[in-house]
């Protein structure tokens, strides 16, 4: 349990030097390959607590266990999207400012 909160703490303070890297220089390849790690384990480690706090194991049982391993698989999903996004294209921080500016 604290390991889990500790590093989930840890993961939120790590997005604060991300994004404002992001904001102020622009697209960096570093920076989109941590914000591509960073934001999809925030989220995960997110909706794991809603999965475990309202489809409880002891209750749910198998809905707990199909509930946690879709998580795991779209997380993973999410994870290469990420990579073969900021490998393949613009990356993360330049497809937010074409979205922002509305310029492509």
């Amino acid at each position: 349990g604290s390991y889990h909160w500790n590093f989930e703490r840890g993961l939120s303070v790590v997005t604060i030097p991300l994004v404002a890297t992001a904001l102020i220089s622009g697209p960096i390849p570093l920076v989109d390959f941590g914000l591509g790690v960073v934001l999809p384990l925030h989220t995960h480690l997110g909706f794991d607590c809603i999965v475990q706090d309202y489809i409880p194991a002891r209750k749910y049982g198998i809905l707990n266990t199909i509930g946690t391993w879709g998580l795991r698989i779209v997380t993973g999903v999410v994870l290469y999207g990420c990579f073969a996004f900021n490998t393949t294209d613009v990356g993360i921080t330049a497809f937010v400012k074409r979205l922002w500016t509305g310029k492509l």
